[in-house]
């Protein structure tokens, strides 16, 4: 039976499966735990299984080990709804899932509710990001794949949380030129629904960021959104960036700005879309 594991999975890939819990073994595969407990072993150590979290699985197709693991996008749900928490796929990966990276991001970044270790994945890691209160729906997407469906922050929504989780892009100007990339494929009437759910400050933010990139329309919008309620707040939490230079106050953000932002190129002067 331990010989038999892998003409087991490929039945699974057969029929559109490419997770499974532990507590589904006997049923989809007829084995007993301690028989499975072998097998995958030695399937996990040859590539053609993973066990990213205690007791889930993923398969990995044939076309697909030299990667190490099926797209993260095919298997996101499944561990999501393993973990019994929600999630939407957000920051970079979401910006490029949107089309507004430069390059491909490496890491595969989760905001979630649970809080949750980074899980290496393949050759690359799931990485995830705290928030106690999820968004609506209204501010989720969900976009098919060959194995499901999963969720995906909208390209608003993408936007406020580059600036609202620093870690993710690592400096302000990297933030900011993605949010200037992003910004074809953001509506106006989103970013109303980002008040009560976004930080005041991060909003300030974000208006300031809008404003840099020629996107006044939408950063009238997030200034709508704020509705006076703003503060002054530093516009740069970015830890790796230096803090050195003297402090400039821009009077319609009320964000403190120490230095100029350094764009890319491409990152400026977009049209926002309606809607």
């Amino acid at each position: 039976m331990v010989g038999q594991l892998p003409d087991k999975l490929l039945r699974l890939l057969s029929i559109g499966r490419l997770t499974f819990s532990k507590d589904e073994v006997s049923s989809l595969l007829g084995m007993t735990p301690s028989a499975f407990e072998d097998a995958s072993q030695r399937a996990i150590s040859r590539g053609r299984l993973l066990r990213p979290r205690r007791g889930f699985y993923v398969v990995v197709p044939p076309q697909d080990m030299a990667y190490g693991a099926p797209p993260a996008t095919q298997v996101i749900d499944d561990l999501m709804a393993h973990e019994g928490a929600p999630y939407y796929v957000g920051l970079l990966k979401a910006a490029e899932l949107h089309g507004a990276a430069h390059q491909a991001v490496m890491a595969f970044q989760v905001v979630s509710s649970k809080r949750m270790p980074s899980i290496p994945y393949g050759r690359g890691v799931i990485d995830f990001f705290y928030n106690g209160t999820m968004p609506p729906d209204e501010l989720i997407e969900r976009k098919q794949t060959d194995a499901g469906f999963f969720s995906v922050s909208s390209a608003a929504l993408t936007a406020a949380d580059l600036l609202r989780y620093p870690r993710a892009s690592g400096s302000i100007d990297a933030a900011a030129s993605v949010i200037g990339n992003l910004v074809e494929q953001i509506e106006s009437s989103a970013l109303a629904g980002l008040r009560g759910v976004i930080p005041t400050p991060t909003l300030q933010r974000l208006g300031y960021v809008l404003d840099q990139v020629g996107a006044a329309e939408l950063a009238n919008e997030v200034d709508k959104a704020i509705a006076g309620g703003s503060r002054r707040v530093k516009l740069d939490t970015f830890v790796a960036t230096p803090q050195a230079g003297s402090e400039t106050r821009d009077d319609r953000w009320k964000v403190v700005v120490r230095r100029p932002l350094e764009l890319d190129d491409e990152a400026q002067e977009f049209s926002p879309r309606t809607g």
